[in-house]
C-alpha cells in the first residue's frame, strides 16, 4: 500500500527524533569520556610535577653527597701527606739513633729494642744511605732499616 506523505512526513520525524536522541546520547558519552581522558592527563601531569620533584631533590642530595665526597678526599690527602711526613721523619729519627747508639757505645738491648721496633714497624732499608756498623749481636729474623744498619747490606 502506498504510503501516505503524512505517514512519510511521521516516519522522518520518528527517524529524526531518533536520530537526534543517539546523537544526544553519543555526545554525552563522547563529553564524559573526554572529561575522564582530561581527568587522566591531570592526574598525570601532577604525578610527573612530583617525580620531577623527587628527581630535583635526590639532584640536590647528590650534590651534597659528591661536595661531601670531595672534601673528604681533599683531607684524606692532607692526612696521608702529612702521614708520609711523619714516617719520614720517624725513619730519620730512628737512623739518627742508631747509628748514634752504635757509635756511643749504647747497650745491646736498646739496639735489640731498636731492632724489634723497627721490624715491627716494617721498616725497608737502605744500605746504600748509611754506613755500616760494626756488628755487636747476631740478627733477629730478617727485616727492617735498623737491622740493615747494624748488619750491613
Amino acid at each position: 500500500s502506498p504510503r501516505t506523505l503524512h505517514e512519510l512526513r511521521k516516519g522522518l520525524g520518528n527517524l529524526k527524533a531518533s536520530v537526534e536522541g543517539m546523537i544526544s546520547q553519543l555526545r554525552t558519552e563522547l563529553c564524559e569520556q573526554l572529561l575522564g581522558v582530561q581527568q587522566g592527563l591531570d592526574e598525570a601531569n601532577a604525578a610527573v610535577g612530583k617525580v620531577r620533584g623527587a628527581v630535583g631533590d635526590v639532584k640536590e642530595e647528590l650534590r651534597a653527597a659528591a661536595a661531601a665526597v670531595a672534601a673528604m678526599e681533599q683531607r684524606m690527602l692532607r692526612v696521608e701527606a702529612a702521614t708520609r711526613r711523619s714516617a719520614d721523619g720517624v725513619e730519620l729519627l730512628v737512623h739518627l739513633v742508631s747509628t748514634t747508639s752504635l757509635s756511643s757505645g749504647a747497650s745491646p738491648e736498646l739496639a735489640a729494642k731498636l731492632l724489634t721496633f723497627d721490624k715491627e714497624a716494617g721498616g725497608e732499608a737502605d744500605p746504600l744511605a748509611l754506613p755500616s756498623p760494626p756488628a755487636i749481636q747476631p740478627p733477629p729474623p730478617p727485616g727492617g732499616v735498623l737491622q740493615s744498619i747494624l748488619h750491613g747490606p
